[in-house]
């Protein structure tokens, strides 16, 4: 488990578009990688989508972490 990179996860839908695209970069190596989601059973374009954060060690009673440096929202409407 690498536990010293800091990822950015970027996740974008054009205005009544029907694919939600991504990125992930690694911030310490500056590694890429990208797509787009399927194009079924994603919300309608009226839905306002906002971040969940969950944790959880299962069945287990070991620790939990999670760590964000932070999060942005920007809307072309």
């Amino acid at each position: 488990v690498d536990t010293t990179s800091l990822y950015e996860l970027i996740l974008f839908a054009k205005p009544n578009d029907t694919v939600i695209r991504w990125r992930v970069t690694n911030l310490s190596t500056g590694a890429q990688i990208s797509s787009t989601t399927a194009t079924t059973n994603i919300p309608t374009n009226t839905t306002y989508v906002a971040p969940q954060f969950w944790a959880t060690n299962n069945a287990t009673a070991g620790a939990t972490t999670f760590d964000s440096a932070g999060w942005y929202l920007e809307s072309d409407n």
